[in-house]
């Protein structure tokens, strides 16, 4: 009876130590998903960051010049030109001399 005994506990341990192993085996390859699937999402969201990265990157440069005292890319702007070539056509027609607006009478940024 004792032998019967012995046996059942030492099949009931190794049956324990087979389902705490398989348990283990099991957490692992849920924590090995776990790493590959946010490694995934990560190289997904950089690779959708990519666009705004390179233009704060080349932003950097123009701010850089700005910063110090070149404004050259403000006043080749489209806008800047625009709003100069209005400008010149205003002044032209309040003093009346259009011909000189026509001459390339052009803004200058002036710094104060």
């Amino acid at each position: 009876m004792r032998r019967l005994a012995q046996q059942r506990r030492s099949h009931t341990a190794n049956q324990q130590k087979q389902a705490a192993k398989s348990a283990a085996n099991a957490q692992q390859n849920a924590a090995n998903q776990a790493i590959q699937q946010t490694e995934q999402n990560y190289q997904r969201t950089a690779g959708n960051l990519n666009p705004y990265i390179s233009a704060g990157n080349n932003a950097l440069g123009t701010m850089n010049a700005l910063n110090s005292g070149d404004y050259s890319s403000f006043t080749a702007s489209p806008d800047y030109q625009f709003t100069c070539a209005r400008r010149a056509a205003r002044n032209a027609s309040v003093t009346g001399s259009y011909l000189k607006a026509q001459r390339g009478l052009t803004c200058r940024y002036v710094s104060k």
